[in-house]
C-alpha cells in the first residue's frame, strides 16, 4: 500500500465499499451522528481509494452517510491506493472493529476477513483483538437457518442463543428458535433442553406424531400410544409435583399452559370432522 494523502473530496465522488458487510445503519445512530457533524464537522477522514475517475470508500461509511444527511458538501478523506485484496482487508477490520456492528454482520465479516486473509482462525482473532474460541463461535452462526439469522441482526434473538442452534440441523433451528424466543430461554437453558431431546429421543418422537398429524393419517392405535403412558403418569405424579423446585415448577407450569391451549384446538378439530 502506498502513501497516504488528506484532500476534502466532494461526497457525491465517493462511492461506498464493495467489501461493506453491514446489512444495517440504524436511523436513529445516522441522525445522532449527522447532529454532531453539523455542529464540529467530520473529525475523523474517511479513507478512500481512486477508482474509474472517482472515489472507491474503504473505512468510513457511516460519516459519510451522516455528512450527506447534514447537507455537506465536501468531506475530509485519505487517500491511498491500495490493491482490491488490501482495501477488503483494510474494510474488514474497520467494520470489525465498531461496537454498534449487530452480531450476524459481525459474524459474517469474520468469516469474510478469514478467507480474504487467508488465515488461520488464531491469526484472525490476533488482527480483530478477540480470543479465538471468541471469532470461531461467532462465525458459527453464519451456519443458521436465514430466518434464524435473521431473528439475530434484529436482536430478537440473543448470538448466545444462535450458538447452541448452530449444532442443530437446518431444520430444527427455526423451530426451536422460536420456542426460545417465545419461553425467553438462555443459551444455557436451551442447550439443557437440546442435551435432552438428543439423549431421549423426544424431540425426533414428537415431531414424528406432529407429521402424522398433519398428514391428517390420524388413527386411533396413534392417539393411544400418544396419549396413554401421557395420562398415566399424570395420574401417578402428585408426589413428584410437590417435590420440585420452584424453578422446575415454573417451566412446567408454562408447559402444562402450552398443552391445555393445543388440547383445546385439536379437541376443537375433533368436534367439527
Amino acid at each position: 500500500m502506498e502513501g497516504k494523502e488528506l484532500v476534502e473530496l466532494e461526497v457525491g465522488l465517493v462511492e461506498s465499499s464493495p467489501f461493506q458487510t453491514r446489512s444495517a445503519f440504524p436511523e436513529e445512530g445516522l441522525e445522532e451522528l449527522s447532529a454532531s457533524i453539523a455542529r464540529q464537522g467530520v473529525l475523523q477522514p474517511i479513507l478512500v481509494r481512486p477508482k474509474d475517475g472517482r472515489y472507491e470508500l474503504i473505512a468510513g461509511e457511516r460519516r459519510l452517510r451522516a455528512a450527506k444527511i447534514a447537507g455537506m458538501t465536501h468531506i475530509p478523506a485519505i487517500v491511498q491506493d491500495p490493491t482490491d485484496l488490501e482495501a477488503k482487508v483494510e474494510s474488514l477490520i474497520e467494520n470489525l472493529q465498531r461496537e454498534e456492528l449487530n452480531e450476524m454482520d459481525r459474524a459474517r465479516g469474520i468469516l469474510a476477513l478469514k478467507e480474504a486473509m487467508g488465515a488461520s482462525w488464531r491469526q484472525v482473532a490476533a488482527v480483530l483483538g478477540l480470543t479465538e474460541r471468541r471469532v470461531m463461535q461467532l462465525a458459527q452462526l453464519t451456519k443458521l437457518e436465514e430466518g434464524v439469522q435473521a431473528m439475530i441482526a434484529e436482536g430478537v434473538l440473543p448470538s448466545r442463543v444462535g450458538m447452541v442452534l448452530a449444532g442443530l440441523q437446518q431444520e430444527q433451528q427455526r423451530e426451536m428458535a422460536e420456542m426460545a424466543h417465545k419461553e425467553g430461554w438462555t443459551s444455557d437453558e436451551l442447550a439443557e433442553r437440546v442435551r435432552r431431546g438428543k439423549e431421549g429421543g423426544e424431540t425426533r418422537f414428537i415431531k414424528q406424531k406432529y407429521a402424522e398429524l398433519r398428514k391428517r393419517e390420524v388413527y386411533p392405535s396413534v392417539l393411544y400410544r400418544v396419549l396413554d403412558p401421557f395420562l398415566n403418569f399424570m395420574e401417578t405424579s402428585l408426589n413428584f409435583a410437590r417435590g420440585i423446585t420452584p424453578g422446575e415448577r415454573r417451566d412446567v407450569l408454562g408447559r402444562i399452559e402450552r398443552l391445555e391451549k393445543a388440547l383445546g384446538r385439536f379437541k376443537a378439530e375433533l368436534t367439527r370432522v
